[in-house]
Parts: C-alpha cells; structure tokens; sequence
C-alpha cells in the first residue's frame, strides 16, 4: 500500500514539474516524444474588415508624403544629365555630346545688300572660314539714264566688282579688311550736230562716249552684327584709292554716211588734240580717291 502511494506521488512531481518548465524547453521535449504542437488558431474577424496589411520597410530618412502619407520611394535610377551631382562632382560626360545652344552656332555663309557710297546698291556672297577671317565676293552700280544737262541729254552709270577680305581680331562684330576691284565710269551725252556740205546743211545725231576704267584697293573697318536666327545687320567706312585710271573716247552716229566723215574727222590733227585733252582730264579724275561708306547692310547667314 506505501509502494503504490509513493509511487502516485513521484507521478503527481513529475507531471506538475512538466507544467512548470517555459515554452521553449517543452517543444523539444514534445518533438521528442513524437507529439504535433498545436497552432494558434487565428483570431475570427468581424464581417467587412479590411485584411491587415504588412508594413513595408522604410528607408532611414524617408519622410511620409504630404498626400498619401506613404513613405516615398528612394530613387535608384541615375541622376538628370546635367544636373548637379552630390559633393559638387561635374555632371556626366554624355553631357558634352549635347548639341551646342543656337547662339553658338557658326554660320559660314551669309548674302547681303548695301546702300554705300560711291557703288549705291551692292549685293555681296561672303564665307567665313574661321570666327576671324571671311571672304566675300560682291558687284554693284547704278546708273541714271534721263538726266538732262541743259537741253543735252546724258546718260550716267557706275558699275564694280570686287573681292574683299575681313579680319575679326575678337570673333566679335567689329572688323579690318580691304576690297580689290575694278569699276567703270561711264558719261554719255547724245546731240544733233549740224553738217554743211554743198551748201546744204544736215542735222546728224552724234553720240560721244567717256568711259574711266580703273582697278581699286579700299581699306576698311566695320561692324557686323549676327543675330541667332541668321540676321545680319552693318555697316562700314573706308578710303576707294585708284590705281591706272584710263579713259576712253568715242563718238558714233546713227547715220551711216555721217559715220564715214567721223572717221576722216578722227585722223585730223585738231580732234586728236581734243580727245588727248579730254582723256587726260578723265584721268586725273579717276585719279581722285572716294570715301567708301556703307550706309546700311542687311542680309542672312547660313
């Protein structure tokens, strides 16, 4: 009878000692003995309850949005090109393959009009080669054709060409250059000049001719100012020196027989005499340097 109430009793510890032990040292004891843990059932939840959801994780120093109140995400692409890097770094190298903005541009060929003095109106193709140096390639003139001189009418023209080399020393708008060129000078006056012959006098239309040729060099400075678009606006002042001014003579008529007495009248002594005086007079003349001004000077360059 003692047995068996000692041995009731050593069951009772044992059993009560198992109740005793923490969680963690009875789930080896249960896996032991070949016993399933049960799991907690998940607590029941009311009808229309939205699910829980899992936090995400935040980064350190991510602030909650002012809309949403969400953390915002933390960027993990690659920064603008261009913008400036953390610590002051210069932006990426794909930044110097970018085109150059339209002011940079260089524009090497441009056409322009002029009002200037002594060629009124001149057109003009140039070409920059570099921002410091352009070459341009013009021609120009007018000519007054009803100008009246008394009752003689007279016909007046200037006409030139020329190539002219620029020098920007700042690649800015001011420049150096000069013009080499050749103009003509030409005067022409038309009257009926009346022939006795046998006692009979003929009025035959005569037409004397001046012309003054001469080559030209014409230092200058100006200013060229180029727009973005291409625009160009300037003007210029210099000095047209001529150099071996010649001048020509001639007289015709639109009567054929007065044409032959013209040609007997041209070897005298006395028309020879005249044509020398009125040569040398149209050469010193073309002698007399101009001042060459241009006035306005509009065009475009591309």
């Amino acid at each position: 009878m003692q047995s068996i109430l000692f041995a009731t009793l050593v069951s009772v510890l044992i059993v009560s000692s198992s109740f005793a032990a923490p969680p963690t040292a009875a789930k080896p004891a249960a896996k032991a003995a070949g016993i399933a843990t049960p799991k907690p059932t998940p607590k029941a939840k009311a009808p229309g309850t939205a699910p829980e959801k899992t936090p995400a994780t935040q980064a350190p120093d991510a602030q909650p949005s002012a809309v949403t109140g969400a953390s915002p995400e933390v960027p993990t692409t690659d920064p603008v090109p261009g913008a400036a890097l953390p610590g002051g770094e210069p932006p990426p190298v794909t930044d110097l393959l970018t085109p150059l903005p339209q002011a940079a541009v260089f524009r090497n060929w441009g056409f322009s009009l002029s009002l200037n003095i002594p060629h009124p109106i001149f057109a003009e193709l140039e070409h920059r080669f570099t921002p410091k140096w352009s070459m341009g390639l013009g021609a120009g003139g007018f000519a007054l054709n009803s100008l009246k001189i008394g009752n003689l009418p007279v016909k007046l023209s200037i006409g030139a060409i020329d190539a002219r080399l620029r020098w920007y020393p700042w690649s800015k708008s001011f420049y150096m250059g000069a013009a080499l060129g050749v103009q003509r000078f030409s005067g022409q006056a038309t009257d009926s000049i009346p022939v006795t012959v046998s006692g009979t006098t003929v009025n035959i239309p005569t037409t004397v001719k001046v012309d003054i040729n001469s080559l030209y060099v014409t230092p200058q400075l100006g200013w060229l100012w180029i727009w973005d678009s291409g625009f160009l606006l300037g003007f210029d002042l210099g000095v047209q020196v001529p150099i071996s001014p010649k001048t020509t003579l001639e007289i015709t008529s639109d009567n054929r027989v007065a044409n032959v007495a013209l040609a007997l009248v041209q070897e005298t002594a006395q028309f020879k005499k005249l044509e020398k005086d009125i040569t040398d007079a149209g050469d010193k003349i073309g002698k007399i340097p101009l001042p060459a001004i241009t006035v306005f000077r509009i065009g475009w360059m591309f």
